[in-house]
């Protein structure tokens, strides 16, 4: 018994030497491993438990080089992020959508960085030749959140230029507005703006989701977009030459018919209306060409005033339609598809004549003779 006593110790000895070697190797290993993915990818969150660094450190060391791969798109791409989304259905949604080629070791990019806590709920835009690690950096900063905003049918250059700013896109409101206020002739030549003239009426009714590194020309690339839609349709084009109008014209009326009227279903007749008074040389009189001669009114704090008075109606302006005859000289508003296509194909009436309706529908009544046009009106 008393020779085997070193013979046990000397095993105890050898599997003690074994445990510290075997350490000594882990230990290594593992700051190899850290450091590497230190390297590439900073250091871990320091939020982060013992067991979800190593299992996230390990993840980024075996397969972290394709965060660092562009996605194949040459194009914008937009993704959206609801409130509160986990981190799984974020990376699984861009993996979905092409953007990121494993949503498992984009997960645990965002985690071992800590980006997955501050995830942004938005719209983003995701750029060309954008790697993952991009990708990652940009969804989770405010900044670079989508920037929101309507137009809305019947809002002038200025109320849109106002949205614009107001919304926080990097552009300040008077560059914008200088912007509408002379159309970029390349625009000028592709939608028939006559020379020297604004863009007003070609800025598209709709809500925006928009970059914030857009620059000047692409936005209003952007807000002018629908426009290559309409002068691509044939039918719609064939429409406005059947009734002697050109692409610019028929903005301008549209324009007058959107700011008269919210129904859409009565905008073909007063349509109608209109064509009828051109076709025998009456002047059009209608009241918002005057409220746009008039412009930003400072007591109701509006670009439209309401009511107008009797000398209103009397302002020196060539988009006065109540002492000019025939359109005047471009559009007052953004109009929507409804209003230009009423330009297009307006009802067939022999009305010369409408005003509001009594009710508070705010529909119109339509008539024939002015007789009958000032019976209409209300007690």
């Amino acid at each position: 018994m008393k020779r085997q006593k070193p013979k046990r110790a000397s095993g105890c000895l050898w599997v003690a030497l074994l445990s510290i070697i075997l350490i000594v190797i882990i230990g290594i290993a593992y700051t190899k491993i850290t450091r590497s993915v230190s390297r590439q990818f900073g250091d871990p969150d320091y939020r982060l438990g013992m067991i979800s660094r190593l299992r996230h450190t390990f993840i980024l060391y075996q397969s972290g080089e394709i965060l660092k791969r562009t996605h194949p798109f040459s194009t914008d791409v937009k993704i959206e992020i609801a409130m509160a989304e986990k981190v799984n259905s974020v990376c699984d949604n861009l993996q979905n959508q092409g953007l990121v080629r494993d949503s498992k070791v984009m997960c645990s990019y965002l985690v071992y960085t800590g980006l997955d806590r501050g995830l942004q709920a938005g719209k983003f835009t995701i750029l060309p030749a954008m790697t993952a690690i991009d990708i990652a950096q940009r969804i989770s900063n405010p900044r670079y959140r989508d920037v929101q905003f309507t137009i809305y049918p019947g809002w002038r250059m200025e109320e849109v230029a106002s949205a614009v700013n107001q919304a926080g896109l990097p552009i300040f409101e008077s560059d914008i507005f200088l912007l509408f206020k002379l159309a970029p002739q390349d625009f000028a030549d592709q939608f028939a703006i006559p020379f020297g003239m604004s863009v007003e009426g070609y800025l598209c009714p709709g809500t925006y989701a928009i970059k914030p590194e857009t620059m000047q020309h692409e936005l209003l690339t952007t807000l002018t977009a629908c426009h290559e839609q309409y002068l691509s349709d044939g039918d719609f084009i064939q429409g406005l030459a059947d009734h002697g109008i050109n692409y610019f014209e028929a903005i301008t009326l549209a324009s007058i018919i959107q700011r008269e009227t919210l129904e859409e279903s009565e905008m073909p007749l007063i349509a109608s209306v209109f064509y009828n008074r051109l076709a025998q040389n009456m002047m059009l009189q209608t009241d918002p060409t005057v409220q746009y001669a008039l412009g930003f009114d400072e007591a109701a704090h509006s670009w439209w005033k309401t009511p107008l008075t009797l000398q209103d109606l009397e302002v020196d302006s060539p988009y006065n339609t109540y002492l000019m005859t025939g359109l005047p000289p471009g559009p007052i508003s953004a109009p929507s598809r409804a209003a230009f296509e009423a330009v297009a194909f307006p009802a067939q009436s022999d009305y010369l004549y409408f005003r509001a309706k009594c009710d508070g529908s705010n529909t119109h009544d339509f008539s024939i003779t002015y007789d009958e046009h000032l019976s209409k009106g209300c007690p």
